[in-house]
């Protein structure tokens, strides 16, 4: 066996379950890091099958094996890969459409993917600066461990005038207090319901603002604008417009694709 690779830790080891056999079935190849191969009654789960019942070529298993030494650099293997998305509604009313959105949202996640809905934000005081200088509340405290747990936050904002919800700012405006606001480097995604025709467009744009200065990084496209909300959730709040639930899911997908890519270029900085 020779190692290769940028860092020299990755092996190539084919194993038989047929001794003595010239072939290895893509089943029977097992890749290792530096050590040897596992004996054949000891597979490793870790690794898909590979090629189907054909052969496994060399380039094959090179390809699994810079896979894999490509996990390593970014810390991550296989089985530790689900990406934790924190939800957070701009609203507080019970039949709220953005509430009803972000469960639409835990339904149609793509593989790989969990979001959690963050719903204390009507604990809030009113942002005083005089009450976060004596301790952050713990409704506050809880938000700011919440999205620093999270690898991206998914936001669901309501239309107000032209603009977002004063509860969202002010959950905004407490979670990004000093020390170690946890904002800046967060993907984070957008979409709003409404019942007008914009479906939050406007409110949407003035959320991205306050990103800027907090260094979040926003999804930019697929932009999820839910008009005319009544006719397209049903009696028990759940999304039933297909071409929402289409548009909702490729948004979903592309901010995994692009908390992933933000992941990989952090590991690597």
């Amino acid at each position: 066996m020779q190692p290769f690779g940028r860092h020299g830790r990755c092996w190539l080891a084919a194993v038989s379950s047929h001794p003595g056999r010239g072939s290895f079935s893509g089943g029977d190849v097992r890749l290792e890091r530096g050590v040897a191969p596992l004996p054949p009654h000891r597979p490793d789960r870790r690794f898909p099958r590979m090629g189907g019942n054909g052969p496994a070529t060399i380039d094959q298993r090179r390809a699994a094996c810079t896979l894999l030494a490509r996990n390593e650099e970014v810390g991550v293997m296989a089985d530790e890969s689900v990406l934790k998305v924190l939800g957070i509604s701009g609203s507080l009313r019970k039949g709220s459409y953005n509430s009803a959105a972000l469960r639409a949202a835990q339904e149609l996640a793509p593989a790989g993917m969990t979001i959690d809905i963050f719903d204390r934000i009507g604990e809030l005081p009113l942002y005083d600066d005089d009450v976060r200088q004596q301790g952050f509340p713990p409704s506050a405290e809880a938000l700011r461990d919440a999205i620093r747990g999270a690898d991206a936050l998914l936001f669901a904002t309501p239309e107000y005038n032209y603009s977002i919800s004063g509860v969202l700012k002010n959950a905004i405006d407490w979670a990004s207090r000093p020390p170690e606001q946890p904002f800046a480097g967060k993907p984070i995604g957008i979409m709003g319901a409404s019942g007008g025709v914009l479906g939050t467009a406007r409110a949407q744009y003035h959320l991205r603002q306050c990103f800027i200065f907090l260094d979040g990084r926003v999804l930019n496209r697929p932009e999820v604008f839910i008009g005319g909300a009544p006719q397209k959730f049903d009696a028990d709040g759940r999304l039933t417009d297909e071409g929402t639930r289409k548009i909702m899911g490729e948004m979903l997908q592309g901010l995994a694709d692009w908390t992933n890519l933000l992941k990989r270029g952090a590991a690597t900085s």
